[in-house]
């Protein structure tokens, strides 16, 4: 029941922010409608301004400039919730995959016979192979955490720490290095990798 609650609720969130540029939009062309009439609506509010309509045409003029700034401010914020509704799907999409490939290795971790399928994987086998899986869950955990911005670069390199203090971690990364370079393409995830190639040759120098 309550992953259930909890899918019902990441659900809710997700609606919501799908319906948030709508919402601003629709708040901005409100907004301008109101300001691009509020001359017409002073005419209509003193219709015995005759000669003062000059007046009325100079704060014509200032509303328009306001209007301007409005329209612009509105498609500003418009590409802003745009940009981000993009990025909280590629976000989605990443978890999933990841989600995906966890369940997979659970199920070779579980079932020896299912190994063989990921390939020769260096040569590992018994232990060894369990420990470099369990590995490359736990980077991968860390490099969705790292790319969704929900883990800091501090704490990126405080696990990095930890996990080259081990021998299975240490020989995880030798071996798998090279793909998490060819795999990192945002910024943050060349950072992840640096960190750990970093806490790596550090502790590999050491007596």
């Amino acid at each position: 029941m309550r992953n259930l609650d909890a899918g019902e609720g990441a659900q809710g969130r997700k609606a919501v922010r799908s319906r948030t540029p709508l919402i601003f939009a629709a708040a901005c062309a409100v907004l301008l409608a109101l300001v691009s009439a509020a001359p017409f609506i002073l005419e209509a509010a003193a219709p015995n301004f005759g000669k003062r309509w000059s007046r009325l045409s100079e704060i014509g003029q200032t509303y328009a400039s306001i209007s301007a700034v409005l329209s612009a401010l509105a498609v500003v914020g418009v590409a802003y919730s745009l940009v981000l509704q993009a990025k909280q799907a590629r976000l989605e999409k990443f978890q999933a995959m990841r989600t995906f490939q966890r369940d997979l290795l659970l199920m070779a971790m579980e079932d020896e016979s299912l190994r063989p399928c990921w390939g020769p994987m260096h040569g590992l086998q018994g232990q060894e192979w369990r420990q470099h899986t369990y590995s490359r869950l736990i980077l991968a955990y860390l490099w969705m955490g790292a790319e969704a911005g929900g883990i800091p670069s501090a704490s990126i390199r405080a696990n990095a720490i930890e996990i080259m203090k081990s021998h299975p971690g240490r020989d995880y990364w030798q071996r798998s290095r090279d793909r998490w370079r060819l795999d990192a393409c945002s910024a943050r995830e060349r950072q992840f990798v640096e960190i750990f190639e970093e806490e790596f040759q550090r502790r590999s120098s050491e007596p």
